[in-house]
């Protein structure tokens, strides 16, 4: 039967202690689980050989995998141009099922391959990686079925099978414009989707695992949610007048997401809160280990600006603390540390401070423009930086702040057109608190990725204690092959339910669109005829009553 032209070897490899195998596992959480699924060409166009030594990797990495029902799972594909309906196994005797697998032959149905894995693996909430092994072009359509499969959140690699022959690489008859057209798109300059090796081996294969490892840390983290990123910065002010009247004043503020928490002034030499909730937990021994280290800093600052300062009036100002990704797991993920110092408006450089990343590139110093001494201070924070401030302050700020929540108020913007693509979508909440948010765009019920055109303005305070975010999606193509529903989704923690706001159906905006640009030529003309049909009206009468 060669009408459903497809032969599919399907295996389920599900295993509880190892994300995928034994080499994945060292580049992946233990607990994460994952969907891989492999589709192997079957066709004349793979040697026997190749064939033989790709079923012999599978086997060495079953063998290490311990087997059970649960977490991960490994499909393999095999597809070509024939069908039998008692060469479809489910099971998970894997030995018996990889024996079965044999070189077969025929011309290579791709698409056909890629609808049967949309149909088959749609298990959410777990990281999805395909490997196609390819080496003949295709007899039917790719695009579409690889396109669904993206939209899915997919992430796809080509490997495109060549052999060496002089004057360069064979790639036999597989065509490089459609294995772009499978592959997913790059998030990064650096990473690669597809590749066509000399030689099929074992190298090559294990050489993907590094990006496989990648793809799936990066899956994992989108699906378990980034509900927002938290931010806590200690901005200190130090002013030294070395006139007749000698004296050093000092401010600080300590900032939760960018509102104030405490702050700190030489008019009372010791820090105070600044909202309820730090007034009501934080115990009396933090408040004077504060004002303690307060003290020591206070000296060392003061030999630093006297070392560095030549005017009568100098200003040291600093700012140290760290900036952590919130998933929805309740866990903290450090994204950068922070130190950086101004002397008198000019940004400096400290000497020694080797997690200094917080100084845009445009503004870096100029060699040779160093706070002397500044390593004092960088000795005295650096336990504070990289021992205490996500895992202990910021953790701990985060569960104190117990402010009532403020639910979002989402709304989304007219549709608008751009001069470099066919339309804008944005989608906007405000006067949400705590800041912590998720909002996406979805094609068709499916999540548009971030890399795929969205841009985010961030959160953002609004002066009242609530946050702000709006994201805009940039949709290229305006005419897509079925109709498409873009809708904008709000998920905030003072609901319990998804907030859904339907943007746009793209056909239907594009047909009004066309239609009222259309009217208004249609009108025109009318309202010309009908002008050119009043005006000789107007002249026959007036010439026939004259």
């Amino acid at each position: 039967m060669e009408w459903l032209s497809i032969v599919f070897v399907i295996l389920i490899w599900q295993n509880e202690s190892v994300a995928v195998s034994s080499v994945i596992d060292d580049c992946t959480n233990r607990h994460t689980p994952v969907d891989i699924v492999l589709m192997l060409d079957g066709t004349w166009d793979f040697e026997p050989t190749e064939y033989a030594l790709f079923r012999t990797v599978l086997e060495d990495q079953v063998t290490k995998m311990n087997i059970n029902f649960t977490q991960s799972r490994i499909g393999l594909i095999l597809y070509n141009n024939t069908w039998q309906l008692n060469e479809f196994h489910l099971n998970t005797d894997i030995t018996n099922v990889l024996l079965t697998i044999t070189h077969r032959y025929g011309r290579p149905k791709t698409g056909e391959g890629l609808t049967f894995a949309l149909q088959t693996f749609r298990r959410t909430g777990v990281p999805k990686i395909m490997i196609l092994i390819s080496c003949g072009q295709s007899t039917d359509d790719v695009t579409q079925p690889a396109q669904r499969l993206r939209d899915f959140g997919i992430a796809f690699y080509v490997i495109g099978v060549a052999t060496r022959v002089e004057g360069g690489i064979d790639v036999r008859n597989a065509s490089l414009q459609e294995w772009t057209a499978i592959a997913s798109r790059p998030r990064q300059p650096e990473d690669k989707y597809i590749f066509i090796p000399e030689q099929f081996n074992l190298a090559l294969l294990y050489s993907l695992i590094p990006s496989i490892c990648n793809q799936i840390q990066y899956q994992d983290r989108k699906i378990k949610g980034s509900v927002g990123n938290h931010s806590l910065h200690y901005i200190y002010t130090f002013v030294l007048r070395a006139d007749e009247h000698p004296s050093l004043g000092i401010t600080a503020v300590g900032l939760l997401d960018d509102q104030p928490i405490e702050v700190y002034s030489s008019k009372y030499w010791n820090w105070v809160p600044k909202t309820q909730w730090m007034k009501n937990n934080m115990p009396a021994e933090y408040w004077k280990t504060g004002n303690l280290k307060m003290e020591a800093l206070n000296l060392t600052v003061l030999e630093i600006m006297q070392d560095n300062c030549e005017s009568a009036v100098c200003v040291l100002q600093w700012r140290v603390g760290c900036e952590a990704e919130k998933l929805g797991n309740e866990s903290l993920i450090l994204q950068k540390l922070i130190e950086e110092y101004h002397l008198n408006g000019e940004h400096v450089q400290a000497t020694n401070s080797s997690w200094q990343l917080a100084a845009p590139v445009q503004h870096a110093s100029p060699p040779g423009q160093v706070l002397k001494g500044a390593r004092n201070i960088s000795r005295q924070i650096g336990d504070f930086l990289q021992k205490e401030c996500v895992d202990q302050e910021m953790r701990r700020f985060i569960i104190y702040d117990d402010k009532e929540p403020s639910a979002p108020h989402a709304t989304v913007l007219p549709p608008r057109n751009s001069s470099r693509s066919c339309i804008l979508l944005s989608c906007m909440a405000t006067g949400f608190y705590p800041r912590d948010i998720r909002m996406s765009f979805q094609k068709n019920g499916v999540k548009v990725p971030d890399e795929d055109g969205v841009i985010s303005t961030g959160t953002r305070p609004n002066g009242d204690g609530t946050f702000q975010l709006r994201k805009t999606l940039e949709i290229v193509e305006c005419l897509d092959p079925y109709n498409v529903l873009y809708e904008c989704v709000v998920e905030h923690a003072s609901t319990k339910y998804l907030q859904t706001l339907q943007i746009i159906n793209m056909d239907g905006m594009c047909g009004f669109m066309l239609r009222v640009r259309s009217g208004i030529v249609l009108t025109s003309l009318f309202l010309l005829m009908l002008s050119h049909v009043f005006f000789y009206w107007f002249i026959e009468k007036w010439t026939n009553g004259k």
